[in-house]
């Protein structure tokens, strides 16, 4: 189940309506997913917008190879990050 589909059957049952009821030949759940991709695509930018304020206090003072490794988990974070908000809604 992609993480769209999880928050958009949230959503549905936070709405009180069972999420595998049929509604216009679909489940009631789909109804929700532009709802669940805009709070989804939120909390992405957020993580975004705070993993560039770390790369951005990152300074090259201290322990050099300490430092040299938080850069490179920040990097692959990063990159992981910038997958997911490239992926189709529906991966996402």
């Amino acid at each position: 189940m992609s993480p769209i589909e999880r928050a958009a059957r949230a959503l549905c049952r936070l709405a009180g309506r069972p999420e595998n009821t049929r509604f216009e030949g679909r489940p009631m759940w789909e109804s929700y997913i532009d709802e669940a991709a805009a709070s989804l695509s939120a909390v992405r930018h957020a993580h975004f917008v705070a993993l560039t304020e770390r790369l951005l206090a990152w300074s090259e003072t201290g322990e050099r190879g300490r430092d040299w490794r938080e850069m490179a988990e920040l990097k692959q974070e990063a990159h992981k990050l910038l997958l997911r908000m490239q992926a189709p809604p529906h991966d996402r």
